[in-house]
């Protein structure tokens, strides 16, 4: 009965082993592909937002327009 427990315990034991060194080398192995890809957006998001921000300067700066056409 004892064997039995004990070769319970080890099954179980390695399962569990398993599926935690599994999922580790899952996740590192997605997360550089994943890392890329937000890189990617952020670099986008902060381009659009410095070109946002240049227009925005410019309009403010600029004498061609009067103050009511610049809160259009």
């Amino acid at each position: 009965m004892e064997k039995i427990v004990v070769g319970l315990i080890g099954v179980l034991l390695g399962v569990l082993l398993n599926e935690y060194f599994r999922r580790n080398a899952r996740i590192e192995k997605y997360s550089e592909k994943v890392f890329e890809k937000r890189l990617e957006v952020y670099e986008s998001f902060s381009k659009e937002i410095s070109l946002a921000a240049s227009v925005i300067s410019n309009l403010v700066d600029s004498e061609d327009f009067n103050a009511e056409q610049k809160k259009n």
